[in-house]
Protein backbone atom coordinates (compact mmCIF):
# COMPACT_ATOMS: atom_id res chain seq x y z
CA UNK A 1 0.00 0.00 0.00
CA UNK A 2 2.39 2.71 1.47
CA UNK A 3 5.59 0.89 -1.06
CA UNK A 4 3.32 1.76 -4.63
CA UNK A 5 4.39 4.53 -5.91
CA UNK A 6 2.05 5.70 -8.90
CA UNK A 7 3.41 5.29 -12.48
CA UNK A 8 4.33 8.79 -14.42
CA UNK A 9 4.63 6.50 -17.54
CA UNK A 10 2.10 6.86 -19.90
CA UNK A 11 -1.25 5.12 -18.80
CA UNK A 12 -3.90 4.96 -21.44
CA UNK A 13 -7.53 4.96 -21.04
CA UNK A 14 -7.89 2.80 -24.02
CA UNK A 15 -5.45 -0.39 -25.16
CA UNK A 16 -7.45 -0.47 -28.77
CA UNK A 17 -5.65 1.79 -31.37
CA UNK A 18 -7.45 1.84 -35.19
CA UNK A 19 -3.93 3.77 -35.94
CA UNK A 20 -0.70 3.26 -35.01
CA UNK A 21 2.72 4.85 -35.45
CA UNK A 22 5.16 2.63 -34.43
CA UNK A 23 8.24 3.76 -33.37
CA UNK A 24 11.42 4.23 -35.38
CA UNK A 25 8.69 5.57 -38.24
CA UNK A 26 8.32 8.41 -39.65
CA UNK A 27 5.14 9.75 -41.69
CA UNK A 28 3.52 12.91 -43.45
CA UNK A 29 0.20 14.11 -44.45
CA UNK A 30 -3.27 14.51 -42.31
CA UNK A 31 -4.68 11.49 -40.23
CA UNK A 32 -8.81 12.00 -39.96
CA UNK A 33 -10.45 9.23 -37.78
CA UNK A 34 -13.16 7.57 -35.93
CA UNK A 35 -10.80 5.71 -33.78
CA UNK A 36 -8.11 6.01 -31.35
CA UNK A 37 -4.57 7.26 -33.11
CA UNK A 38 -0.89 6.21 -31.44
CA UNK A 39 2.27 7.64 -32.27
CA UNK A 40 5.10 6.59 -31.32
CA UNK A 41 7.57 7.55 -34.03
CA UNK A 42 7.32 11.02 -35.64
CA UNK A 43 4.60 12.47 -37.66
CA UNK A 44 4.55 15.61 -39.34
CA UNK A 45 1.06 17.00 -40.36
CA UNK A 46 -2.75 17.21 -38.58
CA UNK A 47 -4.01 14.82 -36.67
CA UNK A 48 -8.35 14.91 -36.35
CA UNK A 49 -9.90 11.99 -34.32
CA UNK A 50 -12.98 11.21 -32.68
CA UNK A 51 -11.46 9.10 -30.02
CA UNK A 52 -8.29 9.46 -27.88
CA UNK A 53 -4.78 10.50 -29.24
CA UNK A 54 -1.74 9.27 -27.72
CA UNK A 55 1.72 10.34 -28.45
CA UNK A 56 3.77 7.68 -26.26
CA UNK A 57 7.01 8.37 -25.04
CA UNK A 58 9.35 8.70 -28.43
CA UNK A 59 6.64 9.91 -30.24
CA UNK A 60 6.78 13.79 -31.85
CA UNK A 61 4.16 15.33 -34.08
CA UNK A 62 4.53 18.53 -35.65
CA UNK A 63 1.14 19.81 -36.47
CA UNK A 64 -2.06 20.91 -34.57
CA UNK A 65 -4.24 18.02 -33.21
CA UNK A 66 -8.27 17.82 -32.46
CA UNK A 67 -9.39 14.84 -30.20
CA UNK A 68 -11.74 13.51 -27.83
CA UNK A 69 -8.57 12.69 -25.10
CA UNK A 70 -5.25 13.59 -25.55
CA UNK A 71 -2.82 11.72 -23.58
CA UNK A 72 1.17 13.54 -24.23
CA UNK A 73 4.10 11.54 -22.69
CA UNK A 74 6.45 12.72 -26.11
CA UNK A 75 6.29 15.53 -27.90
CA UNK A 76 3.45 18.14 -29.22
CA UNK A 77 4.80 21.13 -31.53
CA UNK A 78 1.44 22.32 -32.58
CA UNK A 79 -2.01 23.62 -31.22
CA UNK A 80 -4.15 21.32 -29.75
CA UNK A 81 -7.59 21.21 -29.25
CA UNK A 82 -9.94 18.32 -27.29
CA UNK A 83 -13.32 18.31 -26.22
CA UNK A 84 -12.15 16.38 -22.76
CA UNK A 85 -8.86 15.70 -20.91
CA UNK A 86 -5.63 16.56 -22.25
CA UNK A 87 -2.93 14.74 -19.88
CA UNK A 88 0.85 15.69 -20.24
CA UNK A 89 2.83 13.09 -18.51
CA UNK A 90 6.17 13.18 -16.61
CA UNK A 91 8.02 13.30 -19.74
CA UNK A 92 6.09 14.79 -21.88
CA UNK A 93 6.07 18.44 -23.95
CA UNK A 94 3.45 20.15 -25.24
CA UNK A 95 4.86 23.69 -27.44
CA UNK A 96 1.85 25.26 -28.73
CA UNK A 97 -1.96 26.56 -27.57
CA UNK A 98 -4.19 24.59 -26.30
CA UNK A 99 -8.41 24.52 -26.36
CA UNK A 100 -9.08 22.22 -23.35
CA UNK A 101 -12.54 21.50 -21.29
CA UNK A 102 -9.81 19.72 -18.71
CA UNK A 103 -6.15 19.88 -18.10
CA UNK A 104 -3.84 17.20 -16.56
CA UNK A 105 0.15 17.87 -16.10
CA UNK A 106 2.36 15.79 -14.16
CA UNK A 107 4.80 17.02 -12.38
CA UNK A 108 7.80 17.27 -14.89
CA UNK A 109 5.62 17.67 -17.64
CA UNK A 110 6.13 20.98 -19.92
CA UNK A 111 3.86 23.41 -21.50
CA UNK A 112 4.32 26.60 -23.55
CA UNK A 113 1.23 28.06 -24.56
CA UNK A 114 -1.65 29.88 -24.45
CA UNK A 115 -4.48 27.71 -22.70
CA UNK A 116 -8.26 28.28 -22.78
CA UNK A 117 -10.29 26.03 -20.30
CA UNK A 118 -13.89 25.45 -20.14
CA UNK A 119 -17.11 24.42 -22.63
CA UNK A 120 -15.99 23.98 -26.22
CA UNK A 121 -17.45 25.62 -29.18
CA UNK A 122 -18.94 23.90 -31.95
CA UNK A 123 -17.08 26.45 -34.74
CA UNK A 124 -13.98 26.78 -32.99
CA UNK A 125 -10.98 27.16 -35.85
CA UNK A 126 -7.58 27.30 -35.12
CA UNK A 127 -5.27 29.54 -37.31
CA UNK A 128 -1.50 27.74 -38.64
CA UNK A 129 0.79 28.00 -35.69
CA UNK A 130 3.55 29.59 -37.69
CA UNK A 131 1.60 31.37 -39.39
CA UNK A 132 0.28 33.57 -36.55
CA UNK A 133 0.60 31.67 -33.41
CA UNK A 134 -2.43 32.61 -32.08
CA UNK A 135 -5.92 30.38 -32.10
CA UNK A 136 -8.93 32.27 -33.63
CA UNK A 137 -12.45 31.15 -31.97
CA UNK A 138 -15.51 31.89 -34.74
CA UNK A 139 -18.89 32.77 -33.00
CA UNK A 140 -22.11 31.77 -34.28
Amino acid sequence: MFGNKKSTTTNHHSDKFDTIIANNTSMSGNINSEGNVRIDGSYKGDIESYGEVVIGDNGFVKGNIKAQSICVSGKVDGNIECDGLLEIYSHGVVDGDIIVKSLSIVEGGIFNGKCNMGAMNSNRNFEDKNDNETIEIMEE
